[in-house]
């Protein structure tokens, strides 16, 4: 009330007088404390600081506007708080910084709820969330606020610099200004926005998002973190900047970027992320699995892209769309897995992308180079094979000379979980290999390759009638036509594989293709034949193909 009285005295009218010339939202005590709007009851009780749940919070000093209109009238004082000042703030504060020079820090340390805090001047920060029940303007009248919950409310004069930041405990939101800024934050999940020139900010504990708004940072730590899961740690986020950015994380150096698991590019703007294994391995970041099954963990990046709409150009080192093994809590659906193995980075590196994201190797002439599968058509994807099949006897089946297999592009490559009946079902499929052992594919393991093609009488199982089995004797040329519509030579990548010699497949094995009941799991309890997508069965061979 002091304080306001103080304001008349030095030529201040209220906020509503004169026809109410003030704006609604500046119709307050955040803005100035010659408005009658703007008290707030405390919520939680503060014992430390002498506050109890109910208990009035007041202006505690001037506000944005109040020195402004106060520095129009009489000049602004060049020497207040001038040199180095840290504000370090405890419990229900309701105030406004005004500071002349130095390099200032606040100091928000002290408390473990989330908070917003912004650096720019002109600015209003709030300490927590539901912490006070604050009067809030509808209009330009003194009666006219309602309530709402708020957290405390910081303001800083609006050519006041405050250039460093410590935050709490809390899930807090720092956004920088352009002053060259260093952010400390606490152990909660924060985000940091407007990085830019010369700043330098240290994540603390938690998942820690960063968002770039210029390349000439200084330094990003995501700091310590803890155990990450889903690929999801400390965030590199490259948003906003413009459509066409081209963010080039291999011009980082090795100092200026640490302990980050995830790049984001997905802002629904056209973006190309040039990226490599050194510039990956600098991020160093502590999301580390098996991904290939060798008992050994290796550090995996997660990318987030507009898979529409963005590119990653990876230098040409060797990286491979890999599909890997699937322990549980390592591989993800949704996602093109990519392996760079048999360099001096070891262990292995493994960057995971948005399905359907183009990746293209990027040559020393600037010229690219595409690896990704093109999923404009019904192709089949080859990758890699991390997870070959085994009998029961822990044999292994083998697959191609290289060691591929093929994987329909509208499955899943890794998970296969695209909805279709192969992939939704939860049971193992049983086929017919020889007349004392069983083969065992489920539904995560990999389908086959094999090298080359030939004339060859299959079953197709009737759709609508499960129990009904139809024997059909198809031409390599009828064959590839059903299902592919469309002619493929020999030479092509996509192989629809039939069987060289039957009689090396088993001993006693009929040359026939019937499909028996008993040689795998009933149709009613698979469901395999309820959908559109159809599968054609070849004894330990799964071909699959849209027939509907």
């Amino acid at each position: 009330i002091l304080i306001h009285e103080i304001g008349h005295v030095l030529g201040l009218a209220h906020t509503h007088d004169n026809g109410y010339l003030s704006s609604i939202n500046d119709n307050t005590n955040i803005y100035s404390v010659m408005s009658y709007i703007g008290w707030g009851q405390v919520v939680n009780d503060w014992p430390d600081d002498g506050f109890y749940a109910n208990d009035w919070l007041r202006v505690e000093s001037p506000a944005i506007n109040d020195i402004a209109a106060i520095q129009y009238l009489y000049g602004m004082r060049p020497d207040f708080n001038l040199g180095n000042t840290t504000y370090a703030f405890s419990g229900p504060i309701y105030t406004t910084i005004y500071d002349t020079g130095g390099k200032d820090t606040i100091d928000l340390s002290s408390y473990s709820i989330d908070s917003s805090l912004d650096l720019r001047g002109g600015s209003v920060s709030y300490i927590g969330t539901d912490e006070l029940e604050l009067e809030v303007p509808y209009g330009n009248a003194s009666w006219q606020y309602d309530y709402v919950y708020s957290g405390f409310p910081l303001g800083i004069e609006e050519n006041t610099v405050i250039e460093n930041a410590i935050t709490g405990s809390g899930n807090d939101t720092i956004t920088c200004n352009t002053a060259i800024n260093t952010i400390t934050c606490g152990l909660g999940n924060d985000d940091v926005l407007l990085i830019g020139s010369g700043d330098i900010v240290f994540g603390g504990h938690g998942y820690d998002n960063f968002y770039i708004n210029s390349f000439d940072f200084n330094l990003i730590d995501g700091g310590v973190g803890t155990d990450v899961t889903d690929g999801e740690g400390d965030g590199l986020y490259f948003h906003g900047l413009y459509t066409g950015s081209v963010i080039d994380l291999r011009a980082f150096t090795d100092n200026q970027i640490t302990n980050i698991e995830d790049i984001y590019i997905d802002d629904g703007k056209a973006s190309i992320l040039k990226i490599s294994a050194l510039a990956l391995r600098n991020l160093e970041g502590s999301y580390f699995r098996d991904m290939d099954g060798d008992g050994i963990e290796e550090f995996v990046c997660y990318i987030y892209a507009d898979a529409d709409l963005d590119e990653v150009q990876v230098n040409t080192e060797g990286w491979v769309l890999t599909a890997p093994v699937d322990t549980g809590d390592n591989v993800y659906a949704g996602y093109d897995y990519y392996l760079l193995s048999g360099t001096l980075l070891t262990p292995d590196i493994w960057f995971a992308i948005n399905t359907g994201t183009t990746v293209t190797y990027l040559n020393e002439s600037g010229g690219t180079v595409r690896i990704s599968p093109d999923r404009s058509n019904d192709e089949m994807i080859i990758a890699e094979n991390k997870n070959p099949v085994t009998n029961v006897d822990d044999n292994p089946v083998i697959n191609d000379d290289n060691n591929n297999i093929n994987i329909p592009i509208n499955h899943d490559p890794f998970r296969f979980v695209c909805g279709c009946a192969l992939c939704a079902s939860q049971d193992t499929i049983k086929s017919k290999y020889d007349g004392n052992t069983s083969n065992y594919l489920d539904k995560t393991s990999d389908l086959l390759l094999v090298e080359q093609a030939y004339d060859y009488s299959i079953l197709l199982p009737e759709t609508i009638e499960s129990d009904i089995q139809t024997a059909v004797n198809l031409s390599k040329s009828d064959l590839f036509g059903l299902l592919i519509d469309e002619e493929v030579s020999l030479e092509e990548e996509i192989i629809f594989s039939a069987i060289e010699n039957i009689d090396n497949h088993g001993p006693g094995l009929a040359k026939s293709n019937e499909m028996e009941s008993d040689s795998f799991i009933s149709f009613d309890d698979y469901g395999l034949f309820n959908f559109y997508e159809d599968s054609i069965y070849d004894e330990i061979i799964i071909y699959t193909s849209e027939l509907g």
